[in-house]
Parts: C-alpha cells; sequence; structure tokens
C-alpha cells in the first residue's frame, strides 16, 4: 500500500507527540547519561525510550519503510526501501541534559533522497512544527517562547524542488527576514 505524504506526516506527528511525552518524563530529572563517538556525544535514558517509542509506533504502521536513527544501529536494508524513517528521538541532547527547554523530537520521512515529510516538536515549549512537500507547512503552540529563546520560523525554497526546511536562529526574529510562520488549528492529542 503507497501512503501519501499527508498521511505520512499525521502518523508522524502522532509519534513524535508520543516519543516528546515520554521524554518529557525525564527532563529536568536525574537521567542517566551514556556517550557515544569515543566519548563525544552524549546520550541519555530518554533519548532511547524516545527512540523506542517512535521505532515501535512508526514501523508498525510502515513495516516496509526503512529505518534511520540517531539512537539505533544501522540496517543496511533501509537502503532498499523506498521511503525511510529518519529520526532523532532528542535533537538537543546537551539542553535537554543542562535543562533547557530548546530540545525536539525530529522525525522525517525521506523518499529517494529528499525529505517528504518532517516534524519537529518541542515538548517543554509545546510546539510542534510540520511541512510536507506538498507545501504544508506549520507551527501550532500553547504559548510563546519567552524573549531571548531562539526564534524559530520556516521556508519554503525555491524552486519548488527544493525541499522545504525549519531554520532555527539565536539572532535577530527570522520572521523579520522570511515573513510569518503560518498557524494551525492542529488538535493536541
Amino acid at each position: 500500500m503507497t501512503f501519501s505524504h499527508a498521511d505520512d506526516l499525521e502518523l508522524l506527528r502522532e509519534a513524535a507527540i508520543a516519543a516528546g511525552r515520554v521524554a518529557l518524563g525525564f527532563f529536568r530529572n536525574d537521567v542517566e547519561v551514556f556517550w557515544k563517538n569515543d566519548g563525544a556525544s552524549p546520550v541519555t535514558a530518554a533519548d532511547h525510550a524516545a527512540n523506542d517509542v517512535l521505532k515501535a509506533r512508526l514501523l508498525a504502521a510502515r513495516p516496509d519503510y526503512g529505518w534511520l536513527s540517531e539512537e539505533s544501529e544501522d540496517d543496511v536494508s533501509r537502503l532498499g526501501a523506498s521511503r525511510v524513517f529518519v529520526i532523532d528521538p532528542i535533537d538537543g541532547t546537551r539542553a535537554f541534559m543542562t535543562g533547557r527547554e530548546t530540545w525536539a523530537v525530529s522525525a522525517a520521512v525521506v523518499e529517494a533522497g529528499r525529505p517528504v515529510a518532517g516534524v519537529l516538536f518541542a515538548p517543554a515549549l509545546n510546539e510542534l512544527y510540520l511541512a510536507d512537500a506538498g507545501g504544508r507547512v506549520e507551527k501550532t503552540a500553547r504559548r510563546c517562547a519567552s524573549a531571548g529563546a531562539i526564534r524559530r520560523a520556516a521556508s519554503r525554497s525555491a524552486p519548488p524542488t527544493t525541499p522545504w526546511r525549519v531554520s532555527m536562529r539565536m539572532s535577530e526574529p527570522a520572521w523579520t527576514r522570511w515573513g510569518a510562520f503560518p498557524r494551525s488549528p492542529i488538535a493536541w492529542p
């Protein structure tokens, strides 16, 4: 069965929210830290727990998709899959470890080497970013980030064959350069 990019985006949204809730249970607690890449990169028990949630939910729904996650052993069978989940269960592990709210669950579907659906869910900020290759780009939030927090914006690159991107900048508000980020009435489960 072939799923639309919108179907994949909805699946990613649900899984990222579930994984974010699990990770939030570890946030600002005494979380176990491991080191990878010869001690250069931290990984926490929360990374592993969120990864487990994502992998279970996503591959149960799309068993023919490949899997590439920062916290899983690489499975080269993904190279033969037409679509691949690309996951970072906690993007911003160092921020997570130090109690800063600027971390997110990052999940995408890549088809033929091109991202076609992606989600960033920042549970500590109650913010969700969605985008797909069909042009959907949305941000939902229950509250605004405080002054001095990372400014968020998204842009669709031209020409249309160039994939979407989400950019996080520490300097001037990004919307002064790219225009306002569209808001969406997405319901929070």
